[in-house]
């Protein structure tokens, strides 16, 4: 079985079978019989006893219950919501996944000066820190967003928000987050399809009613 690391998919060995799901909801579970092998075609993630390893290079995995295996989502979702990344000198990504937001910014802003990274799920902390680690001007910070986020005072004109999904959390965190902007930052949300992202957009709206703030894609996939 092959597979295009450019699509969200996880798979799974359960098992002679391996079950097939996608990141996102829009895609439906599938089961997927007698796979005796897998072979991703560029980076990817290994998980074995709930380790992620960052898998570089393309690879063929033959059957062990238990493991998965994750692509990378390597479409960056921040670019999906605008359209000229280097219109932006410091930015604050508040929840990084596995670094390929990030990635994209450093490869294509020449004009950065500061990427900030807030991230409090060690294993993505680990993959991020090896997929960026021949890059410069980024820094991370780890940790609850709603602590680290008052251990410095750096100003982000462009701020990409993608958090626990929970309204509660998040809110605190975005509370933190006030000291770092101004009325010229432009805020992204990720994930409006969820109730709890469509409440705390409407109230960071009422925080903030004179700032830029985008939750629908602007650029298509």
């Amino acid at each position: 079985m092959k597979i295009n690391t450019s699509k969200p998919i996880i798979i799974k060995w359960i098992n002679n079978n391996t079950i097939k799901t996608a990141i996102h909801s829009n895609y439906k579970n599938a089961i997927i019989r007698k796979c005796d092998s897998i072979s991703f075609d560029g980076p990817h993630i290994y998980i074995k006893n709930g380790i992620h390893y960052f898998i570089d290079s393309p690879k063929t995995y033959t059957y062990e219950e238990g493991v998965e295996l994750s692509t990378l989502c390597t479409k960056p979702q921040i670019n999906l919501y605008i359209k000229n990344i280097s219109d932006y000198k410091s930015i604050g990504e508040i929840g990084i996944r596995y670094g390929s937001s990030s990635k994209f910014i450093l490869d294509n802003n020449n004009n950065l000066s500061t990427l900030d990274l807030y991230e409090i799920n060690e294993n993505c902390i680990e993959i991020a820190k090896e997929r960026l680690r021949d890059y410069s001007k980024w820094r991370i910070f780890e940790g609850d967003a709603e602590e680290t986020l008052k251990t410095n005072n750096t100003y982000y004109d462009l701020v990409f928000f993608d958090c626990s999904h929970i309204y509660e959390i998040d809110i605190e965190i975005f509370k933190s987050l006030l000291a770092h902007i101004d009325d010229k930052t432009v805020i992204i949300f990720d994930d409006y399809y969820l109730d709890d992202v469509k409440h705390l957009v409407r109230d960071v709206q009422k925080m903030i009613p004179n700032n830029k703030i985008i939750y629908k894609q602007e650029r298509m996939k």
